[in-house]
This record gives structure tokens, C-alpha cells and sequence, in this order.
């Protein structure tokens, strides 16, 4: 497996250097990165809600089938809604590490859940309506915490997929800074799930969308060496860093038996390994195009069986950022839709200003958004800006 720090042999040397140097992709190829990834989420997660625990599992191609009762062909499912929530409050610039930025995401998480969820994991939805019926005084996200840390007290049983399957949108929250971006990420996951391996999975997996979104390099066939999953262990505590090589390194190297039960965070994140693996073997052998290889990946989630949506999902996410919207098939982007009444384009729109506002801020985010029709149309005006050139981000 690669080297925490991206020592992928698959670089050139010229490569390396302009990745040692900081360099960092224009941003009209970072704007397309960005805006596929909650595309590509709702698209996997879209494709796996027909065939989640079914048995056997699916052999063949998959269909947006929806499910029974529950989500109408092309419709995304929970993973998708909650990862909406987050992008609700992220795209406003606001620092998800703070408490303001907590409470507003433990508000939009409640307001979800009463407006009529549908199915959520059991940690969660514990989490929720403990959350619900707290009287007390304190803040929302406090609140929430607390129900968190008195579900694992009592279950020991908080090491879920859950938070990793919402997570992606995460990964563009402050897309020139990995330590905060990780930071975001361990505050909101830590809202609903208190067991470390949950934050630690998102962190991993958060840190491989926000490379693959910044990668400098452009063109469409280097989408192999731009999506690295273990680029990530770097950022956990030094204790944990090899366990978590161990346990990608196996599922790396055991790809065509991937674990059976891929509902917890550590195999979720396996199995996510496996495919990137498995495709990026197909990829050496004979190239595949980023259309090609997000419908490849896809599919193999919605195989292995189990948590199909969540899986298909995030391997969905992953490809996204890598190939950019643009590459996104668009027979799969025209058949989506979901809550809260939103189709492809909006979420395109929703993953782009996320980006934009972890430059910018809550401030030149709200002036940005006053100067042009939309985001993609002030993309469009300066496609060869850099981000490093923009303001910061407000503390």
C-alpha cells in the first residue's frame, strides 16, 4: 500500500515535484472535482438502495431500482440527505470545528429527522431522539454529544458506518488545509458517534476526496494515481496510524474477497480499499476512462452485497472527485433526485460552493453569491484562478 505521505510508484519524478512544491489544479478542474462528489454519493447511493442486504447478491450491472415502499427509482437514500444537511450549513463558510458551526448541523440533523426520515442507522437514530427529548438547557450540539457518549457507555457498539457514509462533504469543507479538514470532520462525526474508529475511517476517507479534489495534475487519465485512500493515516493519532495500514494493506491485497459484513466503519472502508484496488488493477490492465471506471466501482459495491447504498456510495463519492462532474455518466445524473426536493444540478451547485466557501468564508461567500447568476457561472469567469490566491477563510 502507499505511503501515508503519497509515495505512489506510479508518479513520475516531474510529478512528485510539482506535488513536494504545493502545487494545486486550477480552479475551474477543482470546481468540476468538487461539484461531482455529492453527485457521485447520490448517484451510488441511487444505484445500491434496490439490492441493500438482499441475497444472493446482485451478479450484474445495477439498476436505479429505488426501494419498496420507501425511495422511487433514482432517488438517493439517507446517507445522501444527511450528507445534504451537513452541506447546508458547510456551504455558508461557518467553521464546523466551532460550536456555532456544531449547533448548526445538530439543528439541520433534527429538523431532518422530524420531517419524516425513513431509515437511518440505530446509533443515529438513538442519537436523535435522545437529542429530541432533552429539556435541559444546553446547546443543541452539546445536547447531542451527550446522547452520543451515553449510547456508547451503554452499547459499546458506536463503531458504525454511519458517519463514514455521510462524510464525503466533509472532504471540501477546507479543501487547502488537511489538519483542519480532519478536525471537521472527528467534531461532526463525534456528534452522533463516540467510538474513535467512526472518526478515524472518516478521516481516512475525507482526506482521499479532498486530495483527489486539489490533485494538480489534469486529464482524465491520471484519475488511477489521483484517488490515494491511505493518504489519510497520516493525519491519525501515531498509535493508530499502523493498525490502520494493516487493515487497508489487507484489504488491498485480498480485494476479490472483500469482508463480509461491510456495515461497520473499518470494513466499510475495507471494502471501499478493495474496489479502488480492484479497479485500479482493470485500469493497468486496460484503461478505463472515468466514466468507465465510476460505473466499474459502483457496480462492485451494489455486488458485494450487504450495505450496498452506503457502499456504492462512497466509492461513488471517491470517483467523483477524482474524474470531476463532467465525467459523471450522464444517464445516471439525469435520473436523480431526492430530499429535500433536489435534483444532480443542485447538489453539483451545493458540492462546488462548499469548496468555495472553506476559501473564502462566511463573508466572501456571501459576496461571491451576490456578484454572479451561480457559482459555476463565477467559476466560469475565472477558470485559471488559483486557491491559493484567494482569501482565507474567517477564524
Amino acid at each position: 500500500m502507499a505511503d501515508a505521505r503519497d509515495k505512489n510508484p506510479e508518479r513520475t519524478d516531474q510529478e512528485k515535484d510539482l506535488i513536494r512544491r504545493g502545487g494545486q489544479a486550477p480552479l475551474a478542474i477543482m470546481a468540476d472535482r468538487a461539484s461531482g462528489v455529492l453527485v457521485g454519493q447520490a448517484c451510488g447511493n441511487a444505484l445500491g438502495v434496490g439490492y441493500e442486504f438482499k441475497t444472493p447478491p446482485l451478479e450484474g450491472i445495477p439498476r436505479m431500482l429505488g426501494a419498496t415502499g420507501r425511495l422511487s427509482p433514482g432517488e438517493w437514500s439517507e446517507a445522501t440527505q444527511l450528507g445534504i444537511c451537513i452541506a447546508e450549513v458547510a456551504v455558508t463558510g461557518i467553521d464546523l470545528t466551532t460550536e456555532e458551526g456544531l449547533d448548526a448541523v445538530a439543528t439541520r440533523y433534527l429538523a431532518w429527522y422530524h420531517g419524516g426520515s425513513r431509515k437511518i442507522d440505530a446509533p443515529t437514530r438513538v442519537v436523535l431522539e435522545t437529542t429530541s427529548n432533552d429539556i435541559s438547557n444546553m446547546n443543541p450540539a452539546r445536547k447531542m454529544r451527550s446522547a452520543a457518549a451515553y449510547f456508547h457507555l451503554r452499547t459499546r457498539r458506536t463503531s458504525g458506518a454511519g458517519p463514514l457514509s455521510r462524510c464525503a462533504i466533509l472532504g471540501l469543507t477546507r479543501i487547502k488545509d488537511p489538519q483542519w479538514t480532519a478536525e471537521s470532520v472527528r467534531a461532526v462525526t463525534e456528534l452522533t458517534h463516540v467510538d474513535p474508529l467512526a472518526s478515524e475511517a472518516a478521516v481516512i476517507y475525507t482526506e482521499a476526496i479532498r486530495r483527489a479534489v486539489t490533485d494538480p495534475l489534469p486529464g482524465e487519465e491520471t484519475w488511477g494515481n489521483r484517488i490515494n485512500l491511505g493518504a489519510g493515516i497520516a493525519l491519525l493519532p501515531t498509535a493508530r496510524r499502523e493498525q490502520w495500514q494493516e487493515w487497508l494493506q489487507q484489504a488491498e491485497e485480498t480485494y476479490f474477497k472483500p469482508p463480509r459484513d461491510n456495515t461497520y466503519a473499518v470494513t466499510a472502508l475495507q471494502a471501499v480499499a478493495g474496489i479502488l484496488q480492484a479497479v485500479k488493477i482493470e485500469h493497468a490492465e486496460m484503461p478505463l476512462s472515468g466514466q468507465d471506471a465510476l460505473r466499474r466501482a459502483t457496480s462492485l459495491a451494489v455486488q458485494l452485497g450487504g450495505a450496498t447504498d452506503a457502499i456504492a456510495g462512497l466509492v461513488g463519492a471517491l470517483f467523483a472527485a477524482g474524474i470531476g462532474l463532467a465525467q459523471i455518466p450522464a444517464d445516471l445524473q439525469t435520473k436523480l433526485h431526492g430530499w429535500p426536493g433536489l435534483k444532480a444540478d443542485a447538489l453539483a451547485e451545493i458540492g462546488l460552493g462548499t469548496a468555495l466557501a472553506g476559501v473564502v468564508g462566511t463573508h466572501g461567500m456571501a459576496r461571491m453569491i451576490a456578484s454572479a447568476s451561480s457559482l459555476h457561472d463565477l467559476v466560469a469567469a475565472h477558470p485559471d484562478a488559483e486557491v491559493d490566491a484567494m482569501t482565507s477563510p474567517e477564524s
